[in-house]
């Protein structure tokens, strides 16, 4: 049996990399996230340690049904197949989330997700004489419908809402990064706290918290306040002794502290405490481990040891559009100079194009509708000698 973890685009073999890491197998991924293969007895307990550690990926969906779908009579046909009446009682309320990329008339995800609702309707009432309610905002149970190339696949969500509210971000600065996408740049970076990790525009300190996280191994799941499936219908006492097994086995793995500072710095006051914030409310390891303070990137020094320099820089209306050029060039010569140092930036090409740097990678990657690429430049001396060996 398989399960899906969906993911955005460019991160998905990050998503399978962390469910091989956690021993499932039959990981196959495709561009909008990973497939993983678990226990047809108890897919409900893979599904749970799935959200509980997953960092990058943004849903765990279980797939009821697939079927072929041309039209609305051929969609509400097949969904009515599916087993809902296990996942949907008459006294719980649902939802239904549907994606599409089908032509008409399946194009509009409102209409599929309305032919759903009627498929789950219907089945619920035939099987148990009454119809549950629809909860678009808080449901129990979340469905999902998703239409490509003829093929329709209905199930359901366990998390209920998307993985990547954690629950620590009370408040956010200016464009924001997803926790996900945070957490998949640090994993793609291969930084390990062996080195400093500093951020020197950091916002409201997603990239450092995110780094933090997995530096301790403090599994997201345990700092999120609820996931969609402690609401459905099947889950009793057995489930809930589950689930309480598998947060008790993740907090036995949590790091107490790190051997390596993690520091974020921005000039605005006001993005700093929002930082502070969020640092709040987390575990009191991460805020043993990491440190927020005031600091111009066009300021920078180096660190000692050299650090890994993750940032997300402010680029185009962030930073008044005409001068974002000429912050990029300051800041990218500032970068070069600081010896032994490696940098990790996320920006849209032309961004990293200002900086008049020469990256040893790049990774494509979307922040939201952005289309972003994670760039890797060595610093200092260690770039001159990346350049030497490219000659």
């Amino acid at each position: 049996m398989k399960l899906y973890a969906t993911a955005a685009r460019g991160t998905a073999d990050l998503v399978a990399g962390e469910l091989e890491a956690l021993g499932f197998s039959g990981t196959r991924w495709d561009a909008g996230g990973c497939a993983f293969t678990v226990d047809e007895k108890d897919p409900l307990a893979a599904g749970m340690r799935a959200c509980l550690h997953l960092r990058t990926a943004l849903r765990v969906l279980w797939p009821l049904a697939s079927f072929p779908a041309s039209d609305a009579d051929s969609l509400y046909a097949g969904a009515r197949t599916a087993p809902w009446e296990e996942h949907v009682r008459p006294d719980s309320t649902f939802a239904v989330l549907a994606t599409t990329s089908a032509p008409p008339p399946l194009a509009h995800a409102p209409f599929l997700a309305q032919k759903v609702k009627d498929a789950v309707v219907d089945r619920v009432r035939t099987a148990d004489g009454v119809r549950p309610d629809v909860d678009r905002v808080r449901p129990d149970t979340l469905c999902y419908v998703h239409v490509a190339e003829g093929q329709a696949t209905v199930g359901v969500d366990l998390a209920g809402r998307s993985l990547h509210e954690r629950g620590y971000r009370a408040v956010a600065g200016p464009a924001p990064l997803r926790e996900t996408l945070a957490a998949a740049v640090v994993l793609a970076s291969g930084w390990r706290a062996e080195r400093p990790l500093v951020d020197p525009m950091c916002g409201s300190g997603t990239l450092v918290l995110e780094a933090a996280l997995s530096a301790l191994a403090i599994a997201p799941g345990l700092i999120r306040a609820d996931f969609g499936f402690e609401r459905w219908p099947r889950f009793g006492d057995a489930e809930r002794q589950t689930w309480r097994a598998l947060v008790e086995e993740a907090r036995s793995r949590v790091r107490s502290r790190l051997d390596v500072p993690l520091i974020g710095r921005d000039r605005e006051p006001d993005v700093l405490a929002a930082a502070r914030a969020n640092l709040s409310r987390l575990p009191a390891a991460v805020g043993r481990a990491v440190r927020f303070e005031p600091g111009d990137v066009r300021d920078i020094t180096p660190e000692d040891p050299p650090a890994a320099i993750v940032t997300n820089p402010p680029y185009g209306e962030r930073i008044g559009g005409a001068g974002a050029n000429v912050f990029l060039r300051t800041v990218g010569q500032k970068l070069r100079a600081l010896d032994g140092h490696t940098a990790f930036i996320l920006a849209p090409a032309e961004a990293q194009a200002a900086l008049g740097m020469r990256p040893t990678w790049q990774r494509r990657l979307m922040n939201g509708p952005l289309a972003v690429m994670l760039a890797r430049y060595e610093l200092g001396r260690a770039r001159a000698s990346v350049r030497r060996r490219e000659r």
